[in-house]
């Protein structure tokens, strides 16, 4: 099996080959907010940059806080040409506030652009989501978790602060 990144005795060691040993971290500092908009945009916060003809692993850990109406879906934006699937773990689009939050889980896997809906909690009580995925570029370019509102509402829907991805280069 191929390593990245492909270390050979005798080898002078640079900043960039160690790197290449590490995940690349996002954090949210803050929330973002997003008020009355069913619209899917890239979080600000929450994406990486992709070199050509390489293969990664990435992982987003996202807690949300949302409505009955409002709730949550999300999608990701790939360079061009990418290729790969995303695997997703969050509460069922069908699952109702109910306190806290218990009922059906997702896990499913699906394309980069498909769109996933999910439940939510009442109280005010944030939720979360893990999406994660592999993915190969054949073009660089940005990698996004790009999320919104599921329908229009007054309610803020967040990203809150704390959330999080990581990205490791495998290839």
């Amino acid at each position: 099996m191929a390593r990245y990144p492909d270390i050979h005795a005798g080898q002078r060691i640079t900043v960039h080959t160690l790197q290449g040993l590490q995940f690349e971290m996002a954090l949210k500092d803050v929330a973002t907010v997003r008020p009355s908009d069913p619209n899917v945009d890239p979080d600000p916060d929450l994406q990486f940059t992709l070199e050509p003809n390489a293969s990664y692993h990435v992982e987003f850990f996202v807690q949300y806080l949302t409505n009955d109406v409002a709730r949550f879906k999300t999608t990701w934006s790939v360079p061009a040409g990418a290729s790969g699937l995303k695997r997703v773990q969050g509460l069922g689009d069908a699952v109702d506030g109910g306190g806290d939050g218990a009922g059906l889980m997702r896990s499913s896997v699906h394309g980069f652009g498909t769109i996933v809906r999910y439940g939510w909690r009442d109280g005010n009580s944030q939720v979360w989501v893990q999406e994660s995925g592999s993915i190969i570029t054949s073009e660089g370019g940005t990698l996004s978790f790009n999320w919104a509102q599921n329908a229009m509402s007054t309610y803020n829907t967040e990203v809150s602060a704390y959330s999080y991805a990581r990205l490791q280069r495998i290839g």
